[in-house]
Formats: structure tokens, sequence, C-alpha cells
């Protein structure tokens, strides 16, 4: 399986026409981590393409909150399974903080498959009030 999404590899190739075609994990990384970012600022229905891309508006939660965080990581977890092919066994939870009560935070963690091997990656991703979603490895 290839290290980035083709996009991605047509343009590094145009870059980087001397680069051969070996697995960088780095790099794997970073192109799930971009990736994970666009599926997660991407609100369900703006994708006319596939309907169900994205997790749903963070706000219809808001109403039943804390008692919808269950359902808003299960929405995360199925997307990611769906459209973010090089991850697998993806688990989110919930990560309180007591500390600053107006963020919400997910750790993201699954298996990432790169050739034969599947090793263990692990993201936090922050929801701010804004609604967008910041990631790091």
């Amino acid at each position: 399986m290839r290290e980035e999404r083709l996009l991605e590899r047509l343009r590094r190739r145009e870059k980087e026409p001397w680069r051969r075609e070996r697995e960088d994990p780095g790099l794997v990384v970073d192109s799930v981590l971009a990736h994970l970012h666009h599926i997660l600022n991407t609100r369900r229905g703006n994708v006319p393409i596939a309907g169900d891309y994205g997790i749903p508006d963070f706000t219809e939660f808001l109403s039943h909150y804390p008692e919808s965080l269950r359902e808003f990581e299960r929405a995360i977890r199925q997307t990611i399974g769906k459209y973010e092919p090089r991850l697998k066994s993806v688990r989110v939870s919930f990560v309180p903080r007591e500390d600053d009560q107006f963020v919400v935070r997910f750790q993201i963690s699954a298996r990432l498959v790169t050739g034969s091997s599947g090793e263990p990656v692990l993201f936090e991703s922050i929801l701010d009030s804004d609604g967008k979603i910041s990631l790091r490895a």
C-alpha cells in the first residue's frame, strides 16, 4: 500500500522525480493526518459525490451533551473506517479535561496498515468552539 494518496503522489513525483518508490513511515503518518483533518472538518452532506463523507455537525449533539459524546465518537469512528483505508481497528475515545471544559478532545487510536505491517498510531483531536477540529500525531 502506498504511503500517500494518489494526488499527493503525483504532486511529489513532479517535485521530486528522483525519489525512489519506497515507503517512508513519516510520510504515511503525515498523509493520514492531513486526510483525517480533511475528513473531520467536512460536514456530512457537503460532498455531492458521497453524502456520508465527513462527520455530523457537533452542534446537533449539544442539546444532549455530554450524553451524546458516545454517539459522536461512533460517527467519527465509522467515517474514518469507511474513508481512510490505511487505518484499521479504529477506536475513538472522549478525553475529559477538567481544567478546560470548553474544549472537547478525542483520542483516535488505530493500526496503520503499511505493506505487511500494522503499526499502532495515536492521534489527538481537539474540537474548538467554532466547530473546527485540529489534529496532531
